[in-house]
């Protein structure tokens, strides 16, 4: 797409500085000062905001025994539906 985008900017441009492919290309990594999350800090923040909103932890760790996990109960292949 960010070819096509610069090739249609390019033909619709005077003469002058022409439109590069980068120009076109989204910046994905803007946050070059916060430090690079482990996977661990990343679970820390993904419950912290299911919490917020509302949400039960499913996980093992978050599982008081005979919880209820919110899935179907698992079927067999000889049971019909």
């Amino acid at each position: 797409m960010a070819v096509l985008a610069a090739t249609v900017s390019n033909s619709n441009r005077g003469k002058g500085r022409k439109s590069k492919i980068t120009d076109f290309l989204p910046k994905w990594d803007r946050a070059a000062g916060r430090p690079r999350m482990d996977w661990t800090e990343m679970l820390a923040a993904v419950k912290t905001m299911n919490r917020s909103m509302g949400g039960r932890d499913l996980t093992k760790e978050g599982q008081s025994d005979g919880a209820d996990t919110g899935r179907a109960p698992r079927r067999t292949r000889n049971q019909q539906r």
